[in-house]
């Protein structure tokens, strides 16, 4: 179902409004799917103005999960990482972790006032409270990490230019984002979970690569990517999935368990 720009006025991370989006088109050439609409980077800031408390209760467990997974990734490569700049970095939970266990400083930018907030007053990480496109890149790191972010940005130029900035020559950068070519993508197709209101692209590991190759970026690896979900969260996501609404509200079911669903991917590059 296609709804305009206009109609999305708000986003929460834990809504449920799959296979809904703006109008999109796929290119005939690479298959990459972007909105139709041209959307500005205000417009896009309005859609993070919100406070999602639902999110903000299991962010310390996900932000553990992403850790370990860009941890795992990694590798040995974790050693030569000093400093992590984190581009939509949500409550600070996955950058809490990386400044507590690896003793690396740590850096920023959310888009979500009320996530900056929750990152300062629980981990004591200050975040940059502004959208992509305004960023100065006014330091490099050796590690950038963007989860599910480079479906969300207006655009992918913009965003990996941004990156090159952010990075240090030799510097990590890890990408996840819903992998449009996976085999879950193509069975459900259109009622695809991650068909969401604010992805304006779709991207297959292809798509990825080459943007990446713009700004001299090499692939080291590629994965899968999970997530950290409760089993009532579970439940309620798979009755509007089948029902479009959810009958009885499982949200006591506090039990967490990592998902794989094998339609996420995980990209690591390096700078050269």
């Amino acid at each position: 179902r296609y709804l305009g720009l206009s109609e999305c006025d708000k986003f929460m991370v834990t809504d449920k409004d799959y296979g809904v989006c703006l109008p999109m088109l796929k290119c005939s050439r690479c298959g990459l799917v972007q909105t139709m609409e041209i959307v500005s980077a205000d417009e896009v800031l309005k859609l993070y103005n919100t406070d999602d408390q639902e999110y903000l209760k299991t962010a310390e467990a996900r932000g553990r999960s992403k850790y370990l997974q860009v941890k795992k990734i990694l590798g040995e490569r974790l050693r030569t990482v000093k400093s992590v700049f984190e581009i939509g970095a949500g409550s600070g939970s996955t950058l809490n972790c990386f400044k507590a266990g690896d003793r690396v400083e740590v850096g920023g930018l959310e888009p979500n006032a009320f996530f900056c907030d929750f990152s300062e007053r629980n981990f004591v990480i200050t975040l940059r409270n502004a959208p992509l496109e305004r960023i100065v890149a006014d330091r490099q790191y050796d590690l950038v990490v963007a989860i599910d972010v480079i479906e969300h940005v207006v655009s992918l130029n913009k965003f990996i230019d941004i990156v090159d900035k952010l990075l240090k020559t030799g510097g990590l950068l890890v990408i996840v984002t819903p992998n449009r070519a996976s085999l879950v993508a193509r069975i459900l197709g259109k009622s695809w979970w991650h068909i969401r209101p604010p992805h304006l692209y779709y991207l297959s590991s292809d798509n990825a690569v080459a943007l990446a190759r713009q700004r001299n970026f090499a692939l080291l690896a590629r994965s899968g990517f999970g997530w950290r979900h409760s089993v009532g969260y579970l439940l309620n996501c798979l009755q509007v999935f089948i029902f479009k609404k959810i009958l009885i509200n499982f949200s006591w079911l506090k039990i967490n368990f990592n998902l794989n669903t094998f339609d996420s991917m995980t990209l690591l590059f390096q700078k050269k």
